[in-house]
């Protein structure tokens, strides 16, 4: 699997960069995939490619939802559990 999972990179680079539209940021997209492939098992009868572009894209959903909140944490610190909020 691990060799196949080589011979993906190329292209689940490329999709990570068309949901990221960042370099850098789609290299820390791969990455992230590439480490939940190699330690999840894969479903059984799934396709090898579809499995991996599909974490793929539950991975950067997973960071896009995680940014929002930091977002808003960041916006409204009365939010920040265990803050104490003088007013």
């Amino acid at each position: 699997m691990r060799q196949e999972i080589t011979e993906l990179l190329p292209r689940l680079r490329r999709f990570a960069y068309s949901l990221t539209g960042s370099m850098p940021d789609a290299d820390d997209l791969l990455q992230s995939t590439v480490e939940r492939l190699l330690s999840r098992d894969m479903p059984g009868e799934a396709d090898l490619t579809r499995w991996a572009f599909r974490v793929c894209r539950n991975v950067w959903i997973d960071e896009c939802r995680a940014r929002k909140v930091r977002r808003e944490a960041a916006e409204r610190p009365e939010l920040v559990e265990g803050q104490v909020v003088d007013g």
